[in-house]
């Protein structure tokens, strides 16, 4: 099951294109706050409102105008510039219609909370989530999920949607999966779905079932990037915001 929260800053102030920004600012938070875990509304609102506009101004200078689909230079830019030296990859990618592929990465991300403190960024139609990985304590070693939304859609969240920034809380690596994919359902267009149903015959359905990264105009096609930070003992007994 899932739970949402609707938080203060108002998401039709965020401009799409912001999100490669927010998504692994809030990642480096969760990742670096020693005695905490996950972002707390407080922290997301001054990331927003204060470290936005200046990363943003910064990676102009360096990067140029902001391409979504060239998020690991952003990411990569940024983890210089804060001197984040912790673990930094590419994740999964591909069809994110697939609950295979989704599957795969929800039991990786979870496998690298087990190990250390880890966050996620996913890229999905010009949009980046975050998602930080929340280990309570007394839960019998269930992994929690928040995913933020600094862009939500009435299409994804139906009589629950509000325009402001949105957490979703997932309560297990299965709601997690279930969300993403409903989240991702929720963003096609009628275009979207008029030319993944042009794919008739057999051998065009398995040739794109998994997407390859040239494969970024596809609607379905998404792109994970991970962070992972160790630590000593086990973590799970931090608090959780």
């Amino acid at each position: 099951w899932i739970r949402l929260y609707h938080l203060k800053p108002r998401a039709q102030d965020i401009h799409p294109t912001k999100t490669a920004v927010i998504a692994p600012l809030l990642c480096f938070h969760h990742l670096r706050d020693s005695r905490h875990d996950g972002v707390t509304n407080k922290m997301l609102e001054k990331v927003l409102n204060q470290e936005l506009p200046r990363q943003s101004n910064e990676l102009h200078k360096t990067l140029g105008s902001i391409n979504l689909w060239e998020a690991s230079a952003v990411n990569k830019e940024l983890v210089k510039k804060n001197r984040y030296q912790e673990q930094y990859s590419s994740g999964p990618a591909g069809n994110m219609l697939d609950e295979s592929i989704v599957l795969g990465f929800t039991k990786h991300l979870t496998l690298m909370t087990r190990r250390g403190k880890a966050a996620a960024t996913l890229l999905y139609q010009g949009h980046e989530l975050a998602i930080i990985p929340l280990f309570p304590k007394d839960h019998h070693g269930i992994i929690w999920f928040d995913v933020i939304d600094t862009t939500p859609r009435r299409e994804t969240y139906g009589p629950h949607y509000e325009p402001n920034v949105t957490r979703v809380r997932c309560f297990s690596e299965e709601t997690l999966k279930n969300f993403l994919i409903w989240y991702a359902y929720s963003k096609l267009s009628n275009i979207d779905t008029q030319m993944i149903d042009t794919e008739t015959t057999a051998t065009e359905r398995i040739s794109t079932r998994i997407l390859h990264p040239s494969h970024q105009n596809d609607p379905r096609f998404f792109q994970t990037f991970l962070w992972m930070r160790q630590v000593k003992g086990h973590w799970y007994h931090w608090q959780i915001w």
